[in-house]
């Protein structure tokens, strides 16, 4: 079986032998790959590769695991609507039928321009596979993710930057963050210790400035007004309280070397 003849897609990819020995124990007699093309994003949004396949009977998501690969299916007789969903850094690719939406492949900004004609392959292969209204269409809205267009925004009427892909103007910023947010919710017993760690740190950076003012201004040339540190230094002699100030110091500069190198673990 091999995606090569004159029913090759505008987006075909060469299946890899490794997903080609796959396919050849998932496909059934008769069925034909139409569409292949690789994702960078798994389903569960951590990076790995995935393959999004379309034959003339299904399509499918295949993601490596072993010996045994992670197999997401749908038949093209449910296919309702395809539609490309942006996110803000990342696409993904959206089907619906009568009873809920999917998500068959994620991917990130970089193979949006790769995802654009997808809808479009996906919907020739459904009328293929049965009847549909001549003026009926099931793709999308074009996202407008092609390369070398001076799109404008919806909103504000800028043009696109082609590095963003979005308007950096019009970008909700929120969304971005409560994004961010949801991916360390998994992770928020070691998000809380970094942030401690971070304040802790950005503390001891600021305390040398503070250590230095109250050396001039309680210990050399006191000053009546003193600082910080004067009802602590109050009855030292002047040697006393630079012995102090110094080993406040050193302690400053181990505990700052500290929160560095476990930073950098």
């Amino acid at each position: 079986m091999t995606n090569a003849g004159k029913h090759d897609p505008v987006l075909a990819t060469d299946l890899t032998p490794d997903l080609q020995r796959h396919l050849d124990a998932l496909l059934r007699d008769g069925e034909t790959v139409r569409l292949a093309i690789a994702t960078d994003l798994q389903l569960d949004g951590d990076f790995g590769p995935s393959w999004l396949l379309a034959t003339d009977e299904r399509v499918l998501l295949l993601t490596p695991n072993g010996d045994s690969p992670d197999l997401l299916e749908l038949p093209l007789s449910q296919v309702r609507t395809v539609e490309l969903v942006d996110h803000q850094g990342s696409g993904a690719l959206r089907v619906r039928t009568d009873a809920r939406g999917h998500i068959l492949a994620r991917f990130t900004r970089t193979l949006m321009p790769a995802f654009v004609d997808v809808p479009a392959q996906l919907e020739r292969l459904v009328r293929q596979h049965r009847q549909l209204p001549a003026d009926a269409s099931i793709a999308g809205k074009d996202p407008g993710w092609g390369r070398g267009e001076n799109r404008r925004c919806e909103h504000c009427g800028r043009v696109i930057p082609h590095r963003f892909g979005l308007c950096p103007v019009c970008l909700e910023t929120r969304k971005i963050l409560f994004r961010l947010l949801s991916y360390a919710r998994p992770y928020w017993g070691r998000a809380a210790i970094s942030l401690a760690l971070m304040l802790v740190a950005t503390w001891i950076g600021l305390t040398p400035p503070l250590l230095m003012k109250s050396l001039f201004d309680d210990v050399l040339v006191p000053n009546p007004q003193g600082t910080w540190l004067t009802p602590w230094l109050q009855g030292m002699d002047r040697l006393q309280g630079l012995r102090a100030l110094a080993f406040i110091l050193l302690a400053v500069y181990v505990s700052g070397n500290v929160m560095g190198a476990i930073r950098r673990y």
